[in-house]
């Protein structure tokens, strides 16, 4: 199974900061975890980068067990 790392906003939506899941490309372990996350985590992923073995990726890159996807939410300072 494939490791996605969640990170501020998504990790609190999602209540956990890293979740297994079984998926061939990017977008089905997104869906996986937005189905599981609900609408808050849907509606933030639009403005999320997304990481796959620490490279930028799209969502039909392919995704192994060994696979480790990060998303990134926004990050606003001050």
């Amino acid at each position: 199974m494939a490791v996605v790392k969640l990170f501020a906003q998504l990790r609190e939506i999602a209540g956990h900061g890293e979740v297994r899941v079984e998926a061939s490309t990017v977008d089905e372990a997104v869906s996986a975890i937005a189905a599981q996350a609900g609408e808050a985590f849907t509606a933030l992923m639009p403005h999320c980068r997304i990481w796959l073995d620490g490279e930028p990726c799209t969502g039909s890159d392919q995704v192994t067990d060994e696979s480790e996807i990060a998303i990134l939410p926004p990050v606003s300072g001050g």
